[in-house]
């Protein structure tokens, strides 16, 4: 089991989702996420959801959908063959 991610924005770490307990705990790397520093959430994927959302509100523009990644948030590998 996991039990801490990166959060990434345009391949870009902004934060880590650490698992405590139950829950994970946002800590941000980027200055401009602080705000969601300390932030309880259910899952690495809903912490992930919740920086974008944050990037969302401070720039009013989208965030680039999510690529194709090696490893996901999910811990699945994908490869193309």
């Amino acid at each position: 089991m996991h039990t801490s991610f990166v959060v990434e924005i345009a391949d870009q770490a902004v934060g880590l989702a650490i698992r405590t307990k139950n829950v994970y705990e946002f800590h941000a790397l980027e200055p401009a996420f602080r705000g969601l520093d300390g932030a309880v959430f259910p899952s690495g994927l809903a912490a992930e959801q919740a920086a974008r959302r944050y990037w969302h509100a401070a720039t009013n523009q989208l965030p680039p959908r999510r690529g194709r990644r090696n490893h996901s948030l999910l811990g699945a590998t994908r490869n193309r063959a």
